[in-house]
């Protein structure tokens, strides 16, 4: 996760979701919403590893 979300490869799956977000919501506080934070996560992964339902 931490590659793909561009944060420290020190951090564990769960640790760098919760750092990206952290600095998601300083950068950008306008993605306030469940849905608008899913949409930034996934614009970090290739569209072959996920189906939006």
């Amino acid at each position: 996760m931490a590659s793909y979300l561009d944060v420290n490869h020190c951090y564990n799956n769960h640790e760098a979701i919760l750092v990206w977000l952290d600095h998601l919501l300083a950068v950008q506080p306008e993605v306030n919403t469940p849905d608008s934070v899913k949409m930034a996560l996934l614009k970090h992964f290739p569209e072959s590893s996920y189906i939006l339902a």
